[in-house]
């Protein structure tokens, strides 16, 4: 998600957290799809925070993968650059899940989100 979907292999624990749901939720996809083809805003009701996402960073931090920014946000370090890199370089790891991030890119950003979501 760093990767794929975040400038500077940047982001907050929000736009994780939204990337995280959203690999889980097929109504939320289609929304998603449906409103970044045809508008520039889209409405949320709800976000489900998972735990598990905290306890991913805290091992990735731990193992070198991210580091923190001075404003809180997590950061691909180069070591991370390198593994995301060859988890993209094989097509037989996130299959499904690989495909509907990179279509979705870098179109939903930290400003959409802390607007739709705060």
């Amino acid at each position: 998600m760093l990767k794929v979907n975040c400038r500077n292999n940047t982001a907050s624990l929000l736009r994780l957290q939204f990337f995280n749901w959203l690999i889980k939720s097929l109504s939320l996809q289609k929304l998603i799809e449906e409103k970044l083809a045809h508008q520039t805003v889209f409405t949320l009701e709800l976000i489900h925070l998972d735990p598990m996402v905290n306890l991913a960073l805290r091992y990735a931090f731990a193992d070198g993968l991210v580091s923190m920014t001075d404003n809180s946000k997590y950061r691909l370090t180069e070591k991370g650059r390198e593994f995301a890199n060859r988890i993209l370089g094989d097509s037989s790891i996130l299959g499904r899940e690989r495909e509907l991030l990179v279509k979705i890119g870098q179109r939903v950003s930290e400003v959409r989100l802390r607007q739709e979501l705060l």
